[in-house]
Formats: C-alpha cells, sequence, structure tokens
C-alpha cells in the first residue's frame, strides 16, 4: 500500500474479536510497500499474535498511543479485494459482529493451502447439447440477456414445473454472461443436488466450472478461492459460503431452487 508520498507506515487492521473497532499498526521498513488493502497480516495483541486484516491506511497515529508494528504478512498478494471488504463491512453492521469476525468467516478454511479441487466424477447420461428453446424459454432467455449488457441489476424470477426446461435457460444466460467476459454463481440448495448439477455445467462449460461443498478439504477450497480471484474460474457452484468467492466481473447469479 502506498500513497503519493511513498509506502504507508501506519495501516488500519481488523481483528477477529467480538470488539467493534479497528487497531492501527506501523508498517516495519522490511514490509514497506507491501502491505496492501485487504492483506492478511500476523500483530501483536496484548501477549499473543494474532491474524488481523488490513482495510485501511492512516497518515497520522491515534492520539496519545504507542503503536507496535506488524510483525509478519502472511499472503504475497492480498486475498481480499474491494468488493469483499465492502461486502463484510455491511454484513458486520447487519448482523452485529465486528468487521473481523466477518472477514475470517468469509475466507475458506485452509486458505493457505496449495491442493487443487477434485474432479466430480461425470455419472450421468449425456444431453443433447444445445436443445431447441420452446416458445415461453425463448422469451425468458431473451428477458434475461437483453438485461446482462445494460447497467445496474436486474432480478428474474423463472417460475415452471419440474422438467419445463428452467436449468437449460439459465446454462444459456450463463453462457451469454461467458462470451462477454463475465463470471457466474451458481447457488443450490443443498449438498445432494451439487453432483449432478456439477456434471451439466461442465458438459457445457468444460474447466471453466468448479464447485464449491463442505466435504472439500481446506487445501481444495482454498485453491478454487485463488483460482476465481485469479480469473481461471468463472463460474461456481456451491452453496451458501460460495457468495463470498472473489469471481472477477460477476454478471450473474442464478439461486437454483429458490423457494
Amino acid at each position: 500500500m502506498t500513497s503519493p508520498n511513498g509506502p504507508t507506515s501506519l495501516v488500519d487492521v481488523a481483528l477477529p474479536l467480538p470488539v467493534d473497532r479497528l487497531f492501527t499498526y506501523r508498517v516495519p521498513e522490511s514490509l514497506a510497500g507491501s502491505v496492501g488493502r485487504g492483506a492478511r497480516v500476523v500483530v501483536p495483541f496484548g501477549a499473543r499474535r494474532i491474524t488481523g486484516y488490513v482495510v485501511g491506511a492512516r497518515k497520522r497515529a491515534p492520539a496519545g498511543m504507542k503503536l507496535k508494528e506488524i510483525i509478519s504478512l502472511v499472503d504475497g498478494e492480498p486475498l481480499l479485494g474491494g468488493t469483499q471488504l465492502e461486502l463484510a463491512d455491511w454484513m458486520a453492521g447487519r448482523y452485529v459482529h465486528s468487521l473481523g469476525e466477518v472477514l475470517r468467516a468469509m475466507l475458506p478454511a485452509g486458505v493457505k493451502g496449495r491442493g487443487r479441487p477434485r474432479e466430480e466424477k461425470d455419472a450421468f447420461p449425456p444431453e443433447l447439447e444445445f436443445p431447441e428453446l420452446e416458445p415461453d424459454q425463448r422469451k425468458a432467455f431473451d428477458a434475461v440477456t437483453n438485461a446482462v449488457g445494460q447497467k445496474g441489476k436486474r432480478r428474474f424470477l423463472l417460475h415452471g414445473v419440474t422438467g419445463s426446461g428452467k436449468t437449460e435457460v439459465y446454462l444459456r444466460c450463463i453462457g451469454e454472461v461467458l462470451e462477454r467476459g463475465g463470471s457466474a454463481l451458481v447457488l443450490i440448495p443443498e449438498i445432494a443436488l451439487i453432483p449432478q448439477t456439477t456434471a451439466r455445467f461442465r458438459r457445457r462449460f468444460g474447466p471453466k466450472v468448479a464447485v464449491l461443498h463442505s466435504r472439500l478439504t481446506g487445501p481444495q477450497r482454498a485453491a478454487i478461492w485463488r483460482q476465481a480471484a485469479a480469473g481461471e474460474i468463472r463460474v461456481v457452484i456451491g452453496a451458501r459460503s460460495a457468495v463470498f468467492v472473489p469471481l472477477e466481473r460477476l454478471g450473474i447469479i442464478v439461486v437454483d431452487e429458490e423457494q
């Protein structure tokens, strides 16, 4: 983190403690220019060492306080971007938790791991790759894709009985978002539905798809997080915790079985 006058020497850190305030630390010379907003740092807190999250810089120290220095930088690049920090700040106020507690909950367990996600076996029969859309499907697809290219946010409800073709509609809509350089998040209500959904998505979109669920190891979940932040993954399928994955240029969110 730098300023027009050079590297920042003071940063505000959110700690995962039930305390509704930030803590200011000095950046040691050895880390000058390396401690960015969204980075994890190890800091002294009383007799303990705690991993906290850098949320901003400041020009001067709080009055009457003797500041301690950051001990170390956990990651080479910040894990949390501006979007995640804004979301965490909103959640902290909405659910009455400290910002540090929310940020800790957002990051996947084993985030320092380097494992890769396990590939799910596609055990489902092949299907027609691009079936002809029925009139009602075409109407829904056109409405959603017309909104994709516009500024602002739109919400749509696809309502129909089982087998009426809702999945094909949002597969086509996701394909349109990917063609325009965006990414997609698909939320599934329960883990039992994920394998079938994943198989269908991977047949359509290939290795751009990743699945996030509680049966993955910490390193596997961390790998998905990092690959999404790097733009290597464009479609994430998962349950509730998938909302925190830092997808680049998120263009569409599908909430399957919303009811």
